[in-house]
């Protein structure tokens, strides 16, 4: 029985399957997109946003936990100068999974599968502030006549 076992094994043992989330996390971090299989960037979304969320405070004990899951390089400096700071007041979902065509097929029709294996292809990329802050400023209008209108009933 499978107890308290979450996340796709990726066909790796214990070893290869973290050292390749440390690299695409990295990756990820350094280059703010990555294009990999769909099952990988799965795991990827998990186990990066564990990190992101981590990056979010500056601390001893953050840095070394990051350092411990990323190893010592410009990724987790970037985490905490710049990538950290843009998601300070968010609360979690900072990545984003995009099914990417294969840019190989001759077909009229879109195919999210890698020719040579067949492995469906997808981007994950780390979220804009500027797009979800768009979002936020067309709802806001609608809340503040909303909550002019209990203001205004409450007296």
């Amino acid at each position: 029985m499978r107890h308290k076992l979450k996340g796709n094994r990726l066909s790796r043992n214990t070893g290869h399957r973290l050292s390749m989330l440390k690299n695409l996390s990295k990756d990820l971090i350094l280059y703010e997109s990555v294009v990999t299989t769909l099952a990988r960037a799965k795991e990827l979304k998990r186990y990066a946003e564990k990190i992101i969320t981590r990056g979010k405070e500056d601390t001893v004990h953050n840095r070394r936990q990051i350092i411990s899951k990323l190893g010592q390089s410009d990724a987790y400096k970037k985490l905490f100068e710049d990538v950290g700071l843009r998601y300070k007041d968010r609360e979690g979902g900072y990545t984003r999974i995009i099914r990417v065509p294969s840019s190989n097929t001759k077909s009229k029709f879109k195919s999210f599968y890698r020719k040579g294996d067949g492995a469906e292809l997808a981007k994950v990329e780390l979220v804009n502030e500027s797009t979800v802050s768009n979002q936020e400023s067309k709802l806001e209008p609608a809340e503040n006549i909303t909550d002019s209108n209990t203001n205004g009933s409450s007296k």
